[in-house]
């Protein structure tokens, strides 16, 4: 699997969570509420520097470009989680 950038990855991460499916939706999300996280300027920045890779993989689902192992932690730690608050 190539390096993927802590960003791209947490992108993935929230939108997976959120049950968006593809890198396009999650890219979306991104958007729309990365400047709550970090200064306008910085996010800016911080989806400029990911924009070109989710260019080319906005239509592929976040289980291809993440892997089915990735997936299936997320699912299990979500899981786990979830079995804490009752």
């Amino acid at each position: 699997m190539t390096q993927l950038s802590d960003d791209f990855t947490m992108m993935c991460r929230v939108g997976y969570g959120c049950g968006l499916t593809t890198v396009g939706e999650a890219f979306s999300q991104l958007c729309c509420h990365y400047d709550a996280f970090f200064k306008i300027e910085e996010a800016n920045e911080r989806i400029g520097a990911i924009a070109s890779n989710v260019e080319f993989i906005e239509n592929q689902t976040i289980r291809e470009v993440m892997g089915d192992a990735w997936c299936d932690q997320q699912d299990a730690e979500e899981k786990a989680y979830w079995e804490t608050q009752q």
